[in-house]
């Protein structure tokens, strides 16, 4: 009894390794057989309906669906009929620029026509900001020349405005405020600075004014100064800090619009060649940059 009970459990129970082996190798069979099936079978019904729908709606094709269904080069065929869609949109296309050409030749002209009209307006409107711009700066340059005569230092001053009609420029020879390699302002020459800022003083509301120190070419021989642009700074800024000790600059803040620079030996006005060229070249310049008014240009 016991051998045929033995004989028994080891006949093929459910739980044989090769029974796991025999069920994975059954599901990879089926999805298998399903892919190839997934693959190789189309749904005739719905892309019939499907072609015949684009068909009736737009004409890209000109093959009907059924004849499409029953071509044994599928893939083929759905190339041609991607060729025939292109073939299509060129068309669509060379309709759309033969008649775009024909019903709109009239509205591109004027629409060029007013393009060259605004283009026009824009440059006149420029050439009208600039006129206003050269007029002010004119009438300020005036208004300058006139309050240094009033002042009695007109014959010591350089006044003009310069090319591109952006600021007034007051030119002071440096001789005038500083002995050579100096930065402190001679005794003498205080009474032209504090005339000078009277002079500015009514622009610093509406404007910048800028002093400018400058140099000729020499090379610095003294020991407190680097160099020319060293200088150059040193000598703008005792101009600026007498204004703001000395002047109506000090007060109420009016020192808010006033500012230093130097520009050393880089911007001469005249050849350093000669000794008349290297003294123009020593000069202090006060600049009014005033903020301009094109109220009445734009109405």
């Amino acid at each position: 009894m016991a051998r045929r009970k033995q004989e028994e459990d080891s006949g093929g129970g459910g739980n044989a390794p090769w029974m796991n082996t025999f069920a994975d190798l059954m599901n990879l069979l089926l999805c298998f057989f399903v892919l190839l099936f997934s693959m190789s079978t189309v749904d005739a019904t719905k892309y019939q309906a499907f072609i015949t729908s684009f068909s009736d709606s737009i004409s890209i094709f000109e093959t009907r669906g059924d004849q499409i269904i029953g071509d044994a080069n599928f893939p083929n065929s759905g190339t041609d009929q991607l060729v025939s869609i292109s073939d299509f949109f060129k068309e669509f296309d060379q309709e759309s620029t033969s008649d775009g050409e024909q019903s709109q030749t009239n509205p591109n002209t004027e629409n060029t026509e007013d393009t060259s009209r605004e283009d026009m307006s824009l440059g006149q409107m420029q050439d009208e900001l600039k006129k206003a711009q050269k007029a002010q700066l004119e009438d300020l340059e005036q208004k300058v020349e006139g309050q240094a005569q009033e002042q009695g230092i007109s014959n010591i001053l350089e006044i003009n405005t310069d090319a591109n009609d952006r600021y007034v420029q007051i030119s002071l020879k440096g001789a005038i405020l500083f002995d050579v390699g100096e930065d402190r302002i001679k005794t003498e020459a205080r009474p032209v600075l504090r005339k000078i800022a009277r002079m500015l003083l009514p622009y610093r509301q509406n404007g910048i004014i800028q002093i400018e120190g400058h140099t000729d070419n020499v090379p610095i021989s003294g020991v407190r100064f680097r160099d020319n642009m060293e200088l150059s700074q040193s000598r703008a800024y005792s101009v600026y800090e007498f204004f703001k000790s000395n002047t109506d600059f000090g007060k109420r803040n009016n020192i808010r619009n006033l500012k230093s620079a130097g520009r050393g030996e880089y911007e001469p006005v005249e050849t350093n060649n000669t000794a008349a060229g290297r003294a123009r070249n020593r000069r202090i310049e006060f600049k009014i940059e005033p903020t301009f008014d094109f109220s009445n240009t734009m109405n």
